[in-house]
């Protein structure tokens, strides 16, 4: 559509739409090249972003695999979201017969109860709480644990990391020095 008034010939007006048309082209000619370098250093940086992201998840995915005491992550609904392998080893369960169930199903009768939740919601951190895992066949595993809790940047509750430690034989060690100085 011409805007040129009724006296230009409608030949001049198509050819100032021509020259308009081609002055913009030219307008964007000019940019695309800085357009498209733009583009390709944006996607450089991505890339480079999204190595340093699978570069970091490895390494820490490898940290938590290579842990001898057993971490399990507790989410903010108090469903077992993560486990790893020194955990699974010790209680004989498979990761996906515990991500999503109630952190009672390993804790047993103390997690029921609430003390050790209770204990880290009130003070945020506990460390060397003893208490006992129950394995898949039942058996009770007196364990040592430590726990925080884990917050979001503006401090609402995430959830709960906990570490265990084994104490089976600190246990009995315990038990055979109590029989000793009975027998004397």
């Amino acid at each position: 559509s011409c805007l040129c008034a009724a006296s230009v010939s409608s030949a001049q007006c198509a050819s100032d739409e021509l020259t308009i048309s081609y002055q913009k082209s030219q307008l964007v000619g000019e940019a695309m090249p800085q357009i498209i370098n733009d583009l390709t250093a944006q996607q450089a940086a991505l890339a480079s972003a999204r190595d340093e992201l699978a570069t970091s998840k490895v390494y820490v995915d490898t940290v938590l695999r290579s842990m001898a005491d057993s971490l399990l992550v507790i989410d903010s609904n108090l469903t077992i979201w993560s486990v790893n392998p020194s955990l699974l080893a010790l209680l004989g369960y498979g990761e996906d017969e515990l991500i999503g169930q109630s952190p009672g199903l390993i804790f047993g009768e103390e997690f029921a109860q609430g003390s050790i939740i209770e204990n880290l919601l009130l003070q945020g951190s506990v460390s060397g709480i003893e208490s006992s895992f129950l394995t898949r066949d039942g058996q009770l595993i007196p364990i040592s644990v430590s726990g925080s809790l884990m917050q979001d940047e503006q401090g609402q509750f995430q959830g709960l990391v906990c570490v265990a430690q084994d104490i089976t034989a600190r246990k009995r060690m315990e038990e055979e020095k109590l029989e000793l100085h009975e027998q004397l």
